[in-house]
């Protein structure tokens, strides 16, 4: 007899959002997809909405995604604004292992990040993050009761029309909310498109020039979690990974006849 989980997949394939496409699933139901900006991981609320990953209602309790044939469990989530790699369990107790692989730090997470500035050493950045009274966003600062750690790699800087900009390769080792867009931003290597702690003329400016969207993409996820008393591995690879890297070449210095600040 087939494994319950196979009887969603086909169910997951129907319900995802258009700008959503599956990368992997695992023999066990453990599945990766790859979603776009402007997608959410899941609604604001319980029940559905036409932005969320699946077209589905959403059990925030559960944390999963609520089918006529079953529940599909999220296991990670990105700013609607990030690109790339979310996970889905289409079985409870692959859900619950992998739940706790995140808890246990076993989950090894990459981004790419297109940001403003110079950036040219590889370093770990370590802060103590502290969320403001109102909860609208993260500041860093002494005594903050979140650490967040961050392995940074620059890839390239860009010598563009706006002044210096670097791609950045970034490795999460904590899991805090906005965490690598508020550790960019103190650093005054503020992340193109972010529309809450970038900068905001020349957003609107790159904009103009047709480049939209927070330039943060959720790229490589790899892990390892415990089955019936097997280690079981797991990696994903965004497909959309190749066309965030081919947006350098938008920023590359123009020709000498062309002007970005008039540009629409």
């Amino acid at each position: 007899m087939a494994a319950p989980w196979t009887l969603l997949w086909p169910a997951l394939l129907r319900a995802l959002h258009r700008s959503v496409q599956p990368v992997h699933c695992d023999g066990h139901g453990l599945c990766s997809v790859d979603k776009a900006s402007g997608v959410l991981s899941h609604p604001n609320g319980a029940g559905a909405s036409p932005l969320a990953l699946l077209r589905a209602p959403y059990d925030l309790r559960r944390r999963a995604y609520r089918l006529p044939e079953g529940c599909l469990f999220l296991l990670n989530r990105l700013d609607a604004a990030t690109e790339g790699i979310l996970l889905l369990a289409l079985d409870g107790a692959v859900a619950a292992a992998v739940r706790e692989s995140f808890a246990d730090g076993r989950v090894q997470k990459v981004y790419h990040a297109l940001v403003e500035g110079s950036a040219s050493r590889r370093e770990r950045w370590c802060d103590r993050l502290l969320r403001r009274s109102d909860g609208s966003r993260l500041e860093v600062r002494p005594g903050g009761s979140l650490r967040a750690e961050t392995d940074v790699i620059p890839l390239e800087v860009i010598s563009s029309p706006w002044g210096p900009l670097t791609l950045l390769q970034l490795s999460p080792l904590t899991g805090r909310t906005h965490q690598l867009r508020v550790q960019c931003a103190v650093r005054h290597l503020p992340i193109l498109g972010d529309e809450l702690y970038g900068n905001f003329s020349l957003n609107r400016a790159l904009r103009r020039w047709g480049l939209r969207g927070m330039q943060l993409h959720s790229s490589r996820l790899r892990l390892s979690y415990q089955l019936d008393g097997i280690t079981r591995h797991f990696a994903a690879t965004a497909p959309s990974l190749s066309q965030f890297l081919d947006r350098c070449r938008l920023l590359r210095p123009l020709p000498s006849d062309r002007d970005p600040e008039n540009s629409d």
